[in-house]
């Protein structure tokens, strides 16, 4: 019996894994270029100043949940696709090539996005700084496909990220570079009319410390002018610089095969299935033996009422019967 229970539990499992549409998957690998340090920290830096915090947006973690974000996601679903069958190719969303057919084509992309959050795994290495991600889909080439766009979006992400960041900082330091340029005015006007009213500054140790002050003022003020020159032209570069900020380590391939993985799964299943299946069938039969075997009272009377039952459930019209007749007895 429990062999009996394991073979058509595994039997049914693969069956249903048959009929069920195949899949296919790919992995993609990639690094994310690290992004400058900051071109305010760099200022900070060269006056002996830390910027605490971290930009969260720039850990591997991040960019696991990126990859399986609606937003993201939503993009991807709504690029083109072509897959062929046969000489027939055929081009169109996302939504459709899935089987998905709603009433809006807003909820076409709901749907598509869940489905597709659905098939994606994500893996990352602190260690080495890549991040792993795995697609599947119903055919090669739309696996391919959609593997390729996801790390296109991320890239499109992190370029519009940095970009927005880099004119952030551009507008804030020529803020900062139209104040420093004053106050480098103010200091040097200063210095200039103090020299212009002690011209003998130089015999006086009082005017001569005076004079130091002044020269010292100028000269921060030099420098952080000169500092945030250089960093306003950083800031211009970086706010026009168009290069990817994704390194493809391994780019994604053409399935050659079907997974074997789901149907190994079902399969298993469907063996522990129907071994407890099995196993209990086997147990409640041993125990219905037992009791028979032993000729109890209580057996007697389980098959008088298993007999009844299948009499009334041959014969409907027996119980209702009963139900009119007189009652006789105490």
């Amino acid at each position: 019996m429990i062999a009996g229970c394991v073979f058509l539990a595994t039997l049914v499992f693969v069956a249903s894994a048959v009929m069920e549409s195949r899949s296919y998957s790919t992995r993609v690998l990639f690094t994310v270029r690290g992004g400058q340090s900051g071109l305010l920290a760099g200022i900070a830096a060269q006056y002996g100043l830390s910027i605490v915090g971290s930009d969260a947006s720039q850990s591997i973690e991040f960019y696991e949940d990126l990859l399986k974000s609606t937003e993201l996601l939503r993009e991807v679903a709504k690029m083109d696709y072509s897959v062929h069958s046969g000489s027939k190719a055929t081009q169109s969303k996302l939504p459709p090539m899935l089987g998905i057919h709603a009433g809006t084509r807003d909820a076409e992309f709901d749907i598509a996005v869940d489905v597709l959050r659905g098939h994606i795994t994500t893996n990352a290495s602190r260690r080495t700084g890549v991040v792993t991600y795995f697609v599947s889909a119903p055919s090669p080439e739309l696996t391919q496909q959609i593997a390729q766009n996801m790390v296109t979006q991320v890239d499109v992400f992190n370029s519009a990220t940095r970009k927005s960041q880099a004119t952030a900082e551009r507008n804030f330091i020529e803020a900062r570079l139209a104040e420093s340029r004053q106050a480098l005015s103010a200091a040097e006007d200063q210095l200039r009319t103090f020299r212009d009213n002690n011209r003998e500054y130089a015999s006086s140790p009082t005017l001569s410390l005076e004079n130091d002050q002044f020269q010292r003022q100028v000269a921060m003020r030099q420098q952080l002018y000169t500092a945030l020159s250089q960093a306003y032209e950083q800031a211009q570069i970086a706010e026009v610089r168009d290069i990817p900020t994704i390194s493809i380590v391994e780019p994604p391939e053409l399935p050659t095969s079907s997974d074997a993985t789901y149907g190994l799964r079902n399969t298993l299943l469907g063996a522990i299935a129907g071994l407890l299946i099995g196993i209990v069938l086997a147990f409640v039969r041993e125990r219905l033996e037992e009791t028979k075997t032993s000729g109890s009272r209580v057996f007697a009377d389980f098959s008088d009422l298993n007999r009844a039952t299948l009499g009334d459930l041959a014969r409907p019209w027996q119980p209702v019967g009963r139900l009119f007749r007189p009652h006789s007895g105490p």
